[in-house]
């Protein structure tokens, strides 16, 4: 991921999962990985913001005995 501004590579500077239909039983729950990345260059004006947010689609086993 590049900034759009300075085309520097980009920093993650947050990770979290996110949860999607986790209230609802009669819906599958989805599982996410969402990274928000931010301009690392100190010279641009994009320095320190969240240039872009991406959500990873993680994979759900219903298998217990999956190791």
């Amino acid at each position: 991921m590049q900034c759009p501004k300075c085309k520097i590579e980009a920093a993650i500077v947050k990770s979290e999962y996110i949860t999607v239909n986790d209230d609802s039983p009669d819906k599958e729950t989805e599982l996410y990985l969402q990274h928000e990345y931010a301009c690392r260059n100190h010279a641009c004006d994009n320095f320190k913001k969240v240039i872009a947010t991406v959500k990873n689609p993680l994979r759900l086993s219903k298998d217990t005995t999956e190791t």
